[in-house]
């Protein structure tokens, strides 16, 4: 075997070699993410039953506070903290969703209007909690520029 010879024979494994790997390493990918919409599809089932068994539990609460039915005040504590982990399991599966390419994931913001339309109570609660945010940010924003020196004049 001349040099030239020996030289294409170890290039050529070389190549294959780097060939090998990249198949290698695309196989290993296709598998974590199968790997990953399984254990997002379990989550998303354990948490839909969570939440399931949370509303089961308080149906009572849930239903007059979806309606907008007054409540006592430990029944309306209930109820936000319900309507709270409503909204996190929906952003929950719009999260998973999203991260992991699903075709639709804009169904769950859609979804989820439609339910706070179609129930008046939790609309209302919405819109207070949104008030309330928007409330903080404006008091940060000062409180912030009040450190700053913006509001003093320094």
């Amino acid at each position: 075997m001349t040099k030239n010879r020996v030289k294409e024979t170890v290039e050529l494994v070389a190549v294959f070699s780097i060939v090998a790997s990249l198949i290698f390493v695309g196989l290993q990918v296709k598998q974590e993410r199968e790997v990953a919409r399984t254990e997002a599809v379990v989550a998303a089932a354990e948490s839909r039953k969570y939440m399931a068994e949370l509303i089961s539990e308080n149906r009572e609460i849930w239903v007059s506070g979806l309606a907008g039915e007054s409540l006592a005040d430990i029944d309306k504590v209930v109820f936000e903290s319900l309507a709270d982990a409503h909204y996190m399991d929906v952003f929950g599966r719009w999260f998973r969703a999203s991260e992991l390419g699903h075709t639709t994931p804009d169904r769950f913001p859609f979804q989820y209007a439609r339910f706070l339309i179609e129930n008046p109570g939790l609309l209302a609660y919405w819109h207070e909690q949104t008030a309330r945010e928007f409330e903080l940010r404006e008091l940060r924003g000062i409180a912030s520029r009040k450190r700053g020196g913006l509001e003093w004049g320094c």
